[in-house]
């Protein structure tokens, strides 16, 4: 990539359970996720302008969902959409996570929500995380997520698998973050507490929705345990309409507890999602009208509560 090095963001690292930066400073994670690329470009969004207005929002992250049918269906996705988005992230001292969206069995590919696609999803992820981590090898702001919501899967076969991508990446000459699910769509981290991989520059992620009863309780033993992000969350108040049950919750009931417990325990996050489609939704259909949702999480990312790197 053609940018000035003075421009990238401090490269980061895990030492010690906790992302510090090139002066071993703490460093927390904290910003917004936005839809599929391609989608965005059939919407006419997929531009600087966009981007721009996403990194205005506060935080100094943001999480990219790579869709596997997308990827496959653009022999040039890599150098269309990831390049630029990047780019852009560099200029804006903002760092990315390249989120391989899938959603299920990486072994046999079980799973309503798994891809249609040519390649069976290890193979594919495997030769997916060799050409993009290559590409990005030297970009210190990027962060790698090695697969989105491992699911119908039993611990001890994810684990190999997590395992062989980690190694995928880093012998690629990649040494950046790279984030490692829990089963369970993403949200079971118990394995990784008590087998946590040799490598020490891993964060292990987890998404906790509001029908997770538990999910705070986990998160705050997990994160005594083993470093955590947290790479999905958010809900849908009980007067905005919900396709998915799973999402409805509200803000003193889930939304504060869950920013209280984060900071407390400082575990680094990203919010889903910035738009007024995929849920839950930070803005009401077709406007610019915020959900209750977004008026919560933008307000809080707008007051500049995450520290300069």
């Amino acid at each position: 990539m053609s940018i000035d090095d003075a421009s990238y963001a401090q490269k980061l690292t895990v030492k010690d359970g906790i992302i510090v930066n090139e002066q071993e400073k703490p460093v927390i994670l904290q910003g917004l996720m936005v839809p599929e690329a391609r989608r965005l470009n059939q919407e006419d969004k997929f531009n600087k302008e966009y981007f721009e207005e996403v990194f205005a929002c506060g935080g100094n992250v943001i999480r990219i969902p790579i869709h596997p049918e997308a990827w496959e269906q653009d022999e040039y996705y890599l150098w269309r959409y990831l390049d630029p988005i990047v780019e852009w992230a560099v200029k804006n001292n903002k760092y990315v996570i390249l989120d391989l969206h899938f959603i299920g069995n990486i072994e046999n590919g079980r799973g309503d929500e798994m891809p249609n696609i040519k390649t069976e999803p290890m193979v594919f992820s495997v030769e997916f995380w060799k050409l993009v981590a290559g590409y990005f090898k030297d970009v210190p702001n990027v962060i790698f997520e090695i697969y989105n919501e491992p699911a119908l899967i039993d611990n001890k076969t994810w684990s190999q698998s997590a395992q062989l991508l980690v190694d995928t990446i880093r012998d690629t000459g990649a040494k950046q973050i790279i984030i490692v699910s829990g089963t369970e769509y993403s949200y079971d981290l118990s394995y990784w507490a008590k087998n946590p991989m040799q490598e020490s520059n891993i964060v292990y992620a987890t998404h906790i929705f509001p029908n997770r009863k538990k999910g705070l309780q986990i998160l705050d033993e997990m994160s005594d345990n083993i470093p955590v992000i947290v790479t999905e969350w958010g809900y849908i108040s009980n007067e905005e309409p919900a396709k998915q049950d799973y999402l409805v919750g509200e803000r003193d009931n889930y939304g504060i507890p869950m920013l209280q417990l984060m900071e407390r325990k400082g575990v680094s996050w990203v919010a889903c999602w910035y738009d007024d489609n995929w849920e839950p939704p930070m803005f009401c259909k077709n406007s610019n009208e915020k959900t209750n949702w977004g008026e919560f999480i933008l307000e809080y990312l707008s007051d500049d509560k995450y520290k300069e790197n």
